[in-house]
């Protein structure tokens, strides 16, 4: 995979960054649309395509986007957004991206309850990143929510991204109407000690 990042001294990190409008509106159907076309698949946990399923613990569809020229654009607007908030608020030593970057698809009822996404099956996973391919107004419900402290609901605006730590809980709460879309991304680095 491209785009290795550059290391820089460790910061005491935040719980998560935002950054406003990382995708345009079609841009971001351009997403879901090469997602689709892809094909969604019941999506498992515990190990990204290599995982269970568990329809208790998440319920929802995805699609993997393997680096390739054609999605070139994607990799690399998530690359710069990544230095940036690494540099400014995370400073952990990352390597880049190591895994595909998934296309999520949460129509109504579904959901994601709370996990990390950092553990015995993805101990490399350093940062998180979550965009909102969906306007707020397709969907309700389906909220990004962080666990306690500082966190809270994230933004539902479209083409919104939320970056945080992969050890941090959280969950998609249940859509009740409509489809959210999003781009979930992981930026792996050296395993936390």
């Amino acid at each position: 995979m491209p785009y290795m990042l550059e290391q820089y001294d460790n910061l005491e990190p935040t719980r998560w960054s935002w950054w406003k409008k990382v995708f345009s509106k079609d841009e971001c159907q351009r997403i879901i649309d090469i997602g689709e076309a892809v094909g969604m698949v019941q999506s498992k946990v515990g190990g990204g395509e290599d995982g269970e399923l568990d329809l208790k613990q998440r319920n929802s569809y995805q699609s993997w986007l393997d680096w390739n020229e054609e999605l070139d654009w994607i990799y690399k607007a998530l690359a710069e957004r990544i230095e940036d908030h690494n540099k400014r608020f995370f400073g952990f030593h990352l390597n880049g991206f190591k895994e595909a970057i998934q296309v999520t698809k949460y129509t109504e009822g579904c959901f994601y309850n709370w996990h990390q996404d950092s553990g015995a099956t993805n101990r490399f996973r350093k940062l998180t990143m979550v965009i909102n391919l969906s306007s707020p107004e397709d969907y309700e419900g389906g909220e990004l929510e962080l666990f306690g402290g500082d966190g809270g609901i994230m933004s539902k605006e479209l083409g919104n991204m939320v970056m945080f730590p992969s050890y941090e809980q959280h969950r998609a709460r249940k859509v009740t109407k409509g489809t959210r879309y999003s781009l979930v991304a992981w930026i792996h680095g050296p395993r936390l000690v």
